[in-house]
């Protein structure tokens, strides 16, 4: 004979192991710490400012079109 299982508690506990896969796997896709995400904020930020520092005006693509220095 085999043992006795209580129903309820079977239906509860395979509940909450679903519950924790979800959350495992929403963790993985969305969740970044949020030092991390300051981080690579930064980063960004960092990089389009020299990007923007080391961008041509108009002005100075005309005057190399040109021959114009």
């Amino acid at each position: 004979m085999s043992d006795i299982i209580n129903l309820n508690r079977a239906r509860k506990n395979k509940t909450k192991q679903a519950q924790k896969k979800t959350a495992d796997r929403n963790r993985v896709v969305y969740g970044l710490p949020a030092a991390e995400r300051k981080a690579a904020r930064a980063a960004e930020e960092k990089a389009q400012q020299r990007w923007a520092e080391n961008r041509l005006s108009h002005d100075d693509e005309k005057k190399k079109v040109d021959g114009e220095q």
